[in-house]
């Protein structure tokens, strides 16, 4: 009976093992203002408006090491882009209104994760859309030897500091 149960207890923590566990990604704000311009550089007089652009709320699986995968959506990663950036202009004494007429949306078109020898590098396609209908793209990298969760937090921020030092996006808010 002891074999069997040895046996029992082997298979399940095999079978464990090998479906894995599922993680729900989570933003966690990662700290960039030494990386953005202030608003003496940028500017900007007037509200803007920073919207979620991205409607497909799809959970899916953004990742895995090993056994265990990460789940989320694009439209989740969007938000976080959003939630960071209102952050660093209010930061930056620049108001964000959801009522103005200057307008930004951001959409993660596309994320994936990549998986090296040492390292992770979270890989997200995003479109920033100004109010006046022009459209920048912006292909976002960030490595880290640590975790999923970091790689995309990580990636946020980039989007974050590339949006707000891109020549173009400023002069839109300046105007």
């Amino acid at each position: 009976m002891t074999k069997q149960k040895s046996i029992i207890i082997a298979l399940a923590l095999a079978s464990s093992f090998l479906s894995g566990c599922t993680h729900q990604y989570k933003w966690k704000e990662y700290p960039i203002s030494d990386r953005i311009p202030n608003n003496s550089v940028l500017q900007v007089r007037t509200p803007v408006a920073v919207i979620n652009g991205q409607t497909d709320n799809k959970v899916k699986e953004i990742g895995r090491i090993g056994a265990h995968k990460y789940q989320g959506s694009e439209q989740q990663l969007s938000q976080a882009i959003v939630d960071h950036l209102k952050k660093e202009l209010a930061k930056n004494s620049i108001q964000v209104d959801d009522g103005s007429s200057k307008k930004l949306y951001i959409k993660v078109e596309h994320a994936n994760l990549v998986q090296g020898v040492w390292q992770v590098r979270a890989d997200m396609e995003v479109i920033v859309t100004t109010g006046d209908r022009i459209a920048y793209k912006f292909e976002i990298q960030n490595s880290t030897p640590t975790t999923v969760p970091r790689a995309y937090n990580g990636a946020v921020a980039t989007a974050v500091v590339d949006i707000l030092n891109n020549p173009k996006i400023q002069a839109y808010l300046r105007k």
